[in-house]
């Protein structure tokens, strides 16, 4: 009687597994068909602004030289310029490709990032756990961003600003992965893992300003935090070492951006409205400017914030697999640690404003949020988790002892899946995606047209209107001048290129 009665507790156990998983796997489903629209949506990105300038210099002058004639005569950013000149190298064509592939790295660099935090807080956790956290983490940042078109269509917006994001998740997750056994590894393994720490956050500091200050900053407060455990705990030294040597790659590149002589040309061509604040306003100002953000993006996105946050605590509270843990929240030292990670991202937030501010900016650009918006997105949905896997601590819940939490949490992830990602990618398609679909028809055709002409011998070009799309950036215009203009001129290699 005893065996029948276990052999049918092991099997009630499964099916209850069974029907949770199933439950998040259909949530997973719906969070990442309602992120991939957008990569859809960018299959009909063309060349438009500043993708017309990299394609024609890579042209004009070849990879190498392109990217040399850059850092002396406009910015220092190194990693993007080798970046945006090797898709350069990719022709047009490939502009409606990069959304997809970026995406997907993101979705992949996020993973990676999360997963190796949960490493560190549960004995095994699984995949199934750490893909719901991160799609929800992709979906709310990809719903709440300011300007989604800049940030994951627009070929130059996703070099610039995306591909930063996933690098930094790739390397936070890398130091998480690898930094608290670097003391067990031979001498010569602790040589290379230096030299990779160097040379990937020395790689880090080169696509923005405002990546490069998150970047230095992010390992400046690792550093730190190193630091104070070494004095408090008296642990070894080994850890401060390597995280200086993240920190020190990541200043360098500071200053390699910084001392780039394009840079003088650059903020140039801004003086008649970007004016360097003191000192003292440049942090007030960035204070209040990403308080007020913060404000604005949880007021506004509510109805996307709420669902989210209570699905990522119920997920702490319910999932049967988080029962082998390393964690405990009633430790005091682990307490701490929670209340660190929470200070360290406001702070992040204040930071990912103080490059703009100091630019002269009042308010920055959209396209730039997407650093902010990302720190908010990883600290409401991992913030819920810890406080849904606190309260299930705290209450001592046990999975074995009822149906009701893992039946609640199923029913809980099917009612989302239904009404919330796949009701906002509706939306988003139907108020969309003819318009997107237009523009690439629109721009081929005048593409088309473009060729044929130079094929035909035309040196001035007048090429058919093509209307913005939803980026709604600078495109060929009837003023043949405008730098848009010129830069498509030097691209198609005519003397002038202007629209109807």
């Amino acid at each position: 009687m005893d065996t029948e009665r276990q052999t049918a507790v092991s099997s009630i156990k499964l099916k209850k597994k069974q029907i949770i998983n199933l439950s998040i796997l259909i949530a997973i489903i719906a969070l990442l068909v309602a992120i991939y629209l957008h990569a859809y949506m960018g299959t009909f990105s063309r060349y438009i602004a500043d993708d017309y300038c990299t394609a024609a210099d890579v042209k004009t002058y070849g990879f190498i030289q392109a990217i040399l004639n850059r850092y002396s005569t406009w910015d220092g950013r190194y990693t993007f310029s080798f970046i945006i000149y090797l898709f350069g190298l990719l022709g047009p064509k490939f502009a409606a490709i990069l959304p997809t592939i970026s995406i997907t790295a993101w979705l992949a660099a996020a993973f990676y990032f999360f997963k190796q935090i949960a490493k560190r807080i549960f004995d095994k956790p699984g995949n199934l756990l750490v893909m719901l956290v991160t799609s929800l983490f992709a979906f709310l940042t990809i719903y709440t961003v300011p300007q989604v078109a800049d940030d994951f269509y627009w070929l130059t917006g996703v070099t610039t600003y995306l591909f930063s994001t996933i690098f930094e998740f790739f390397l936070l997750g890398f130091v998480i992965n690898f930094l608290p056994e670097m003391e067990k590894r031979p001498l010569s393994k602790k040589v290379l893992f230096s030299l990779a720490f160097f040379f990937l956050a020395f790689i880090g500091s080169g696509f923005s300003e405002v990546s490069t200050a998150l970047h230095v900053a992010i390992f400046g407060f690792l550093l730190l935090l190193g630091i104070v455990n070494k004095i408090i705990k008296k642990t070894s030294h080994a850890q401060v070492v390597y995280l200086g040597i993240l920190f020190l790659g990541a200043s360098l590149g500071f200053v390699f951006m910084a001392v780039s002589p394009g840079n003088a040309v650059r903020i140039s061509t801004m003086k008649s409205w970007s004016i360097h604040p003191g000192i003292v306003e440049l942090f007030k100002n960035s204070l209040l400017e990403s308080i007020k953000y913060s404000k604005k993006w949880l007021f506004n996105y509510s109805d996307i914030i709420w669902p989210v946050g209570i699905l990522s605590a119920l997920a702490g509270v319910f999932i049967p697999s988080l029962s082998a843990v390393r964690w405990n929240i009633d430790n005091q030292n682990e307490k701490k640690q929670a209340l660190v990670y929470v200070v360290c991202l406001f702070i992040l937030v204040y930071a990912s404003y103080i490059p703009t501010t100091w630019m002269g900016y009042k308010v920055p650009e959209d396209r730039i949020l997407i650093m902010t918006t990302t720190i908010l997105s990883v600290g409401l949905v991992s913030c819920a988790f810890l406080v849904g896997f606190a309260l299930r601590q705290s209450l001592n819940i046990n999975e074995g002892k009822s149906n009701i939490p893992s039946l609640f949490l199923a029913i809980l992830c099917l009612y989302f899946a239904a009404s919330i990602p796949l009701a906002y990618a509706h939306h988003f398609y139907l108020e969309y995606n003819a318009d997107q679909k237009d523009y690439a028809q629109n721009w081929d055709r005048a593409n088309a047209q473009i060729l044929d002409d130079i094929k035909n011998g035309q040196e001035y070009i007048v090429a058919d209107n093509v209307p913005n799309d939803i980026m709604d950036n600078e495109r060929i215009y009837p003023d043949p001048t405008f730098w848009t203009n010129q830069c498509a001129a030097k691209y198609y290699q005519v003397k002038e290129i202007k629209s109807r």
